[in-house]
């Protein structure tokens, strides 16, 4: 039945055989959760200390926020302390694994935001108030699995489906990560409410060596539906795996951080 074909092109065949055959046992032999692991790890470690700056731009106004957040991964905690502008000056928000408050400097008062408002917009931008505290992991509440791979920016990257764990208190239906195969970095989030529908997609670039690490230094949100809006967060400064003093992560703390 062979004998029509000739040798070059049974060889031709056979090759596209084995190439096909590689390919499908190296997406059998990715491990979905292992990679959402390790770019948790490389983009928070266990602990963390950064300074960001944070613009929201609008078709018809621009405003930037700095701010400083502390990120106890391990502890399930996280502080945030917004420097500028005025308005907003000492602005607090501490998380405590799924609970989360925030401090209101003008009216002196301690807010708690219950977990029905943690997909709300965060100080007016496109990222919520999950994105910001990080009340979710996206190692423990959701499953993960390999989609396959997609280039991205000339980048072959891995496609990662995480759908939320039954019964956990998380905030979106489906979130799709991207993760660049090298070097291995996150370079893109889709996240789906529970209806499955797209509403907001996260691109990350700018990568930078900070602390000894590559990441992407530039985070930008955009919101589907909402032509010409787009928040950028610049990470200015990160330090990574310092020890943390415990009174940062206290309602004292948020009343008074200094």
């Amino acid at each position: 039945m062979w004998g029509n074909f000739g040798i070059p092109v049974l060889i031709a065949i056979l090759i596209s055989f084995q190439t096909a055959a590689a390919a499908v046992q190296e997406e059998e032999q990715v491990d979905a959760t292992a990679l959402i692991a390790r770019s948790e790890s490389l983009m928070r470690s266990s602990s963390a200390f950064s300074e960001m700056t944070m613009e929201i731009i609008t078709p018809d106004w621009r405003r930037s926020l700095s701010m400083r957040s502390w990120d106890d991964r391990e502890g399930k905690r996280s502080f945030i302390h917004i420097l500028s502008p005025a308005r907003d000056k000492d602005t607090t928000f501490l998380r405590i694994d799924y609970q989360l408050w925030m401090y209101l400097p003008r009216a002196e008062r301690v807010v708690k935001i219950p977990p029905s408002m943690m997909l709300q917009s965060w100080m007016g931008s496109d990222y919520n108030n999950d994105d910001l505290v990080r009340e979710s992991s996206v190692v423990d509440d959701y499953t993960h699995q390999f989609l396959g791979y997609e280039e991205i920016e000339g980048r072959r990257c891995y496609l990662v489906r995480l759908t939320p764990k039954p019964d956990v208190p998380v905030t979106w239906g489906g979130i799709e990560a991207a993760l660049s195969v090298e070097p291995f970095v996150p370079v893109r989030f889709r996240y789906y409410n529970r209806r499955d529908e797209l509403r907001k997609t996260m691109i990350l670039s700018e990568l930078q060596e900070m602390d000894g690490r590559l990441i992407p230094t530039i985070w930008t949100m955009r919101t589907e539906g909402k032509e010409g809006h787009a928040t950028v967060i610049t990470v200015d400064n990160i330090d990574f795996d310092i020890e943390l003093d415990d009174g940062i992560f206290t309602q004292r703390y948020l009343k008074n951080p200094r």
